[in-house]
């Protein structure tokens, strides 16, 4: 993913607009560089390992935890409301950033609330098994939100099925 600041604002704010908001939404960000062309940022996006536990037999999942296309294991990737909320604490902090991720390319505010719904419908699985971008995750299910999603334990993994 690459971010990017409006023309006349300093890139040295960058970093720590994404840090901040990587903090609010408990998401981590890694391999946060400077592009190759020197304007923007390069990182990706991921779960916070603090916020995964195995005990035993038992599993809680971090927050925004993705599963794969067959929803049946989990995959270290942050899922589609993880990154709904994490753009959004960005343009929270600067509206006029710029996204470019590997669905779209995200000019600002404006741009990213008429584009973003679009997004969870990206098929994700084989074209005999599709699979919605928004569907393979456990927010969809009963919480959309970190802190309803926190207090919920997943018993052990594929136990929801």
């Amino acid at each position: 993913m690459l971010a990017r600041l409006p023309h006349n604002d300093t890139e040295s704010d960058l970093p720590a607009i994404l840090m901040t908001a990587a903090h609010q939404v408990r998401v981590s960000i890694n391999n946060l560089r400077r592009n190759e062309n020197g304007r923007g940022y390069r990182f990706t996006l991921h779960l916070r390992s603090d916020l995964y536990f195995r005990r035993g037999t038992y599993i809680e999942y971090a927050p925004y935890t993705r599963l794969n296309h067959r929803l049946t294991r989990t995959v270290s990737a942050v899922c589609w409301h993880g990154h709904r909320d994490f753009f959004s604490a960005c343009y929270a902090l600067n509206p006029g950033l710029r996204f470019t991720t590997a669905f779209a390319d995200y000019f600002n505010l404006k741009d990213f609330k008429d584009r973003y719904p679009n997004t969870y419908y990206r098929n994700i699985g084989f074209q005999m098994e599709p699979c919605h971008y928004g569907d393979a995750c456990y927010c969809h299910t009963e919480h959309d939100t970190w802190t309803q999603h926190a207090e919920t334990r997943w018993w052990r993994e594929g136990a929801w099925q």
